[in-house]
């Protein structure tokens, strides 16, 4: 995807995805008018995101301080369920749940500072939190989640990473 420039895929994720479409098309006429067929069918290819993804790619192109920090817990959640830490664990999931809890919250704000027309009372927050859930347990989800050009929401309902660890009995 070469063809399209980094400033108009964020212009485009970071839309209101009930505008879309005609951003989208707008987009490829220009690409188009400047010559540049290639350009104009790698953006017509370029997918509508849902409103929960929408609001996901917003925290990605917005606040990518706070999604840097679900990384680094995400991988600090890996290691220690790989090293069997339980207290740090424990640690680590209190501090999973506030740091969700955050982000679904800015999110919220995100989308009611950035277009006031947007229905706040009816954005799809579990999906935007279950896509966050799924970031953390995922290195492939974090990185899409991420780029901020997620089109739908994600869920994981694994039991942690794969290959499990090696158990061993300590007598």
């Amino acid at each position: 995807m070469a063809a399209v420039s980094r400033d108009l895929l964020e212009r485009l994720y970071a839309a209101p995805p009930d505008g879309f479409v005609a951003a989208r098309s707008a987009a490829v006429a220009e690409a188009r008018a400047a010559g540049d067929a290639a350009g104009a069918r790698e953006i017509g290819k370029l997918r509508k995101p849902t409103v929960a993804a929408w609001l996901v790619n917003l925290l990605a192109l917005r606040r990518p301080d706070l999604m840097a920090e679900l990384v680094e817990l995400s991988a600090a959640l890996r290691a220690a369920q790989r090293e069997l830490r339980g207290a740090r664990l424990r640690e680590l999931s209190a501090r999973r749940r506030d740091l969700v809890a955050t982000l679904v919250a800015q999110a919220r704000a995100l989308a009611e500072a950035s277009y006031p027309d947007v229905p706040v009372g009816r954005l799809p927050l579990t999906e935007v939190e279950a896509t966050l859930q799924a970031a953390l347990s995922d290195v492939e989800i974090a990185e899409q989640v991420r780029s901020g050009r997620l089109v739908r929401a994600v869920s994981y309902a694994g039991f942690g990473e794969v290959p499990r660890p090696q158990l061993r009995l300590v007598t």
